[in-house]
C-alpha cells in the first residue's frame, strides 16, 4: 500500500459572512443554511470584563467557504433581517490551526 504524502501549504479559504449577539437569529440563519446544505462554523468571542459589565453580549462570528459566498449571500438577504445582523463579509484573519 503506497503512503500519502501531504503538502505543507494550509488551504485557508474561510470568510467572515457575518456577526450576530442574538442567538434566535442566529438559529434563523444556522437553519437556512442547513436547508440550502451550506457549511458554516462559528466563533464565539465573549466580551471582556469591562464591556460585560456594560451588558455586552457575547458575538457569534459566522463563517463560511469562499466557494459557497455567492449562495450563502443570497439565503441570507432572503431572510430580511434589516439592522440585526452585522455584514463581515472579509476573509477571516486568525487562523485557529
Amino acid at each position: 500500500m503506497k503512503q500519502m504524502t501531504y503538502a505543507n501549504v494550509k488551504v485557508h479559504n474561510e470568510i467572515a459572512l457575518c456577526s450576530v449577539t442574538n442567538r434566535e437569529i442566529k438559529e434563523k440563519i444556522e437553519k437556512e443554511f442547513l436547508k440550502n446544505r451550506i457549511s458554516y462554523c462559528e466563533k464565539w468571542e465573549e466580551p471582556g470584563l469591562l464591556r460585560r459589565l456594560l451588558g455586552s453580549r457575547p458575538e457569534c462570528t459566522i463563517c463560511i467557504n469562499e466557494m459557497q459566498r455567492e449562495k450563502a449571500e443570497e439565503v441570507f438577504n432572503s431572510l430580511n433581517l434589516g439592522n440585526k445582523v452585522e455584514m463581515i463579509g472579509k476573509p477571516v484573519e486568525k487562523t485557529y490551526f
